[in-house]
């Protein structure tokens, strides 16, 4: 496996505008660089231009994006003679976590902190989160062409795109539980030149508090939208209602949804930009990321 090891840092010129017992099995917020080498924490450059994720210093943007501290970051762009980004064609990196040894016969959760940037308004950083068994990341070859279909072959615990403020994801990863596996992050299938963030990661086996079971507990599509977006709930999930805050914290749009598990919401009304949607369930309140364009 042609897999790089983060043992080093750079800074990146960003010039575009519960109370459940749990058992932490990683813990990784990116700020020590030898326990990034300790732990073996890996990159792949699937597209060969020579960059993948690295971690990131702390800048204002970060911090505008509601990070602190250092980042893991990648970006699928290189810097012409004029310092302009230049997206790179089939760029293609992936983060690679050290080997987790999940318990048997317990819950299991993975979460992150994550977002994006771009040069635009409507660039959107695409990314998929995938958990693979060790034997078969290890059996699936040792050149790139080989990973590149193995990872093809991977059902995504999660893939989507983002652009602006930072959200926590939580992913219910309990089917792998008794299992050795490895978490990848996919940054790939950007249109344009985009970065894309990683914080705050960790696994935890037990019981799953509220916010860890509700974070997937229904998909939102399409994401940017521009006349209508689509919520759909998950393993019986229920919606009782609605908020969209502004990043400013303004109540925007307010939907009493009574209980169902497909809801339409219409948001054509709202100005251009990115949103808060903030979703009431039966089992707890969830918050994601929304973008109109």
């Amino acid at each position: 496996m042609k897999k790089t090891l983060l043992t080093g840092a750079f800074l990146l010129a960003l010039s575009f505008g519960a109370n459940a017992q749990q058992t932490v099995i990683i813990s990784q917020d990116f700020e020590d660089l030898q326990e990034l080498a300790d732990q073996e924490w890996g990159g792949i450059d699937l597209d060969g231009d020579e960059v993948t994720f690295s971690p990131i210093q702390t800048q204002t943007v970060l911090t505008q994006l509601g990070f602190s501290g250092n980042v893991m970051g990648s970006m699928n762009f290189i810097l012409d003679d004029e310092n302009n980004p230049v997206p790179v064609e089939g760029s293609d990196n992936i983060l690679i976590t050290p080997i987790l040894e999940l318990p048997v016969d317990e819950p299991v959760s993975l979460s992150l902190r994550l977002s994006g940037i771009g040069t635009t308004q409507t660039a959107v950083s695409h990314y998929a989160i995938y958990v693979v068994l060790v034997d078969d990341f290890e059996n699936s070859g040792d050149d790139i062409e080989s990973f590149t279909a193995f990872i093809n072959e991977q059902t995504p615990v999660a893939e989507d795109g983002t652009n602006g403020l930072s959200e926590v994801f939580t992913y219910d990863i309990s089917e792998y539980a008794g299992e050795e596996v490895t978490v990848l992050i996919r940054h790939f299938e950007s249109e344009e030149s985009t970065y894309l963030f990683i914080d705050d990661l960790e696994v935890k086996s037990g019981t799953l508090g509220v916010k860890e079971v509700t974070a997937s507990a229904f998909k939102v599509y399409p994401n940017p939208a521009t006349s209508v977006i689509n919520l759909e709930g998950a393993n019986g999930s229920q919606f009782n209602n609605a908020v969209i805050t502004d990043v400013n914290g303004r109540t925007v749009k307010t939907l009493a949804l009574n209980g169902v598990t497909n809801a339409v919401v219409n948001v054509e009304d709202l100005a251009s930009g990115t949103y808060i949607l903030s979703v009431t369930t039966d089992k707890g309140v969830v918050t994601k990321k929304i973008v109109k364009n």
